[in-house]
This record gives C-alpha cells, sequence and structure tokens, in this order.
C-alpha cells in the first residue's frame, strides 16, 4: 500500500540523516518507525484495559416474557394502518423575466 505523508524540512532531514546511519532507505525506517509505535501503543492499551470477553452478559431471557406497552402489539398485522398523508400542492414559481 501506497502512503504519502508530509513532513517538516526538520524531520526530513533528521530521516534522512538516520537512514544514511542505518544503510537503509527512508521507507524501510518510516515502516520500522511506524510498527514499533503500534507494538508500542498496543501494549499499552492492553494494560489500561481489561479483557471485554470476562464481562458478564445479562440475563435476557426474561426480556420478551413481559407484555408489551399499551398502544404496541407483537403482531404487525393487528396495528391499524397510518392515516394517509393530506397531499400538498406547492405553487411553482415561474423563472425569472417570464410573463406571469
Amino acid at each position: 500500500m501506497a502512503l504519502s505523508v508530509r513532513l517538516s524540512t526538520q524531520l526530513e532531514k533528521r530521516l534522512d540523516l538516520l537512514a544514511r546511519q542505518l544503510g537503509k532507505t527512508r521507507s524501510a525506517c518510516i515502516r520500522e518507525a511506524i510498527t514499533h509505535d503500534l507494538s508500542r501503543q498496543s501494549e499499552h492499551l492492553a494494560q489500561l484495559e481489561p479483557p471485554h470477553w470476562s464481562e458478564q452478559v445479562p440475563d435476557w431471557s426474561d426480556w420478551t416474557t413481559e407484555p408489551p406497552a399499551p398502544g404496541l402489539t407483537a403482531d404487525p398485522a393487528a396495528t391499524p394502518p397510518a392515516p394517509p398523508r393530506a397531499a400538498r400542492r406547492i405553487p411553482r414559481r415561474a423563472p425569472a423575466g417570464s410573463p406571469r
């Protein structure tokens, strides 16, 4: 995957110097830096948050046993249809410069 990143002149010079010292390309240095940083951030986040898979799931077995609220039914055929919307007529404006 190709990726384009804008660097300040100072950061570009530091990257060039590092690449020359290591005998690598600038792209290789950037790839290594990104890989290293992503690993560090992942480790940091893993230490902050406990794994979510250990959370207890609520018992929803009785959730559907409650009767529906008044006016609501489980059968869509028993629900009366909504009244039709009143037709509205929106007058059109005549184009500018045309006689009315």
